[in-house]
């Protein structure tokens, strides 16, 4: 029978299904392009594939006691002149002080059948970006020298510059292609905290029934603390 699902995809595209006619006490050999990855059903009916960035055959063959089948297969075209994201969203950075840098988030950017120009991540205000976690961070990413497909791992921090909550679209252009966007958002604080605490004396010499309960006020979560003593 032949095989269901898309004879098109985006670079990097997650979760594509593929489905062939499921026989009761038969199993299935599926074959892929080897830039992509089965995620779920191997061995079944259907499959759910995570794609490269390459063309090429999706094939099944079907296996019982008897033997294996002829195959049957479909052809898969990766879009070209097109620019995705792993991920449309970055989750929110953890709040920071203003003019102080977070730890550093990223997403990867994909595309296939590219003219070879820069492509270009950002700026956006209050975010700095980086090709690895520990490298150098601006305003503005070129990506460069990459053919005519990429795939390429993007860092950012946040980097606030004002107080209050910064939200955008970090852009992504370049290569050819149409852009696209990353959402993100931080939280930009400039506190303190102050700290009390209520002591609890020990009742006599030598005993262990004191307590320090200790609360904050002012600044913003998490919190860890110090303690010295005599």
């Amino acid at each position: 029978d032949a095989i269901n699902g898309p004879s098109t995809v985006l670079p990097s595209e997650q979760g594509v299904v593929y489905t062939t006619t499921g026989v009761s006490g038969v199993t299935y050999d599926w074959t892929i392009p080897a830039s992509a990855t089965i995620v779920a059903g191997g061995g079944t009916s259907a499959i759910t594939v995570n794609w490269g960035n390459s063309n090429g055959m999706v094939n099944a063959k079907a296996v019982n006691a008897c033997g294996i089948s002829g195959g049957t297969a479909i052809s898969v075209t990766v879009s070209s002149l097109v620019l995705t994201t792993s991920s449309g969203i970055l989750s929110q950075f953890d709040s920071v002080c203003v003019n102080s840098l977070s730890l550093s988030k990223s997403f990867t950017v994909n595309g296939v059948g590219l003219n070879g120009t820069d492509i270009t991540i950002g700026p956006l205000g209050g975010f700095k970006f980086s090709t690895t976690s520990n490298g150098t961070y601006t305003s503005e990413l070129n990506i460069s020298g990459y053919g005519s497909s990429v795939s390429q791992n993007v860092f950012v921090k946040f980097n606030p510059q004002q107080l209050g909550v910064t939200n955008g679209s970090i852009s992504v252009t370049g290569g050819g292609a149409s852009g696209t966007n990353v959402s993100v958002s931080g939280l930009a604080i400039n506190s303190s905290p102050a700290i009390s605490g209520n002591v609890t004396n020990i009742t006599c010499n030598n005993a262990k029934n004191g307590t320090i309960d200790v609360s904050t006020t002012g600044g913003y979560n998490s919190f860890t603390y110090t303690w010295a003593g005599p």
